[in-house]
C-alpha cells in the first residue's frame, strides 16, 4: 500500500505507527498528524486530524463528511 512505503522522516521521526488497530500518523516535528481506527485496509470510525501546532483541526466518521472545527469551539483534554 502506497501510504505505508515510506516509515520515517529523513530526520528519523517516524511517519506512522500502528498499535493493535489504531493507526497514528505523525508530522516530521513528532507531533501527531492523525489518527484512528485502521481494519481490513480502510479508515473505520472516528478519525481526528491535527495541525502542526498539535491542535485538533478536524474531526471525520465514516459515512460521514467531514466536521472543520473552529479553534474557539476546541477544548482541551
Amino acid at each position: 500500500m502506497a501510504m505505508f512505503d515510506k516509515t520515517h522522516y529523513t530526520n528519523g521521526q517516524k511517519v506512522f505507527e500502528f498499535t493493535g488497530n489504531k493507526l497514528t500518523f505523525f508530522f516530521k516535528t513528532g507531533i501527531v498528524k492523525a489518527e484512528g481506527i485502521f481494519e481490513d485496509g480502510q479508515m473505520e470510525g472516528e478519525w481526528k486530524f491535527y495541525r502542526e501546532n498539535g491542535k485538533l483541526w478536524q474531526i471525520s466518521a465514516k459515512g460521514l463528511a467531514v466536521i472543520i472545527i473552529r479553534q474557539a469551539e476546541v477544548k482541551p483534554a
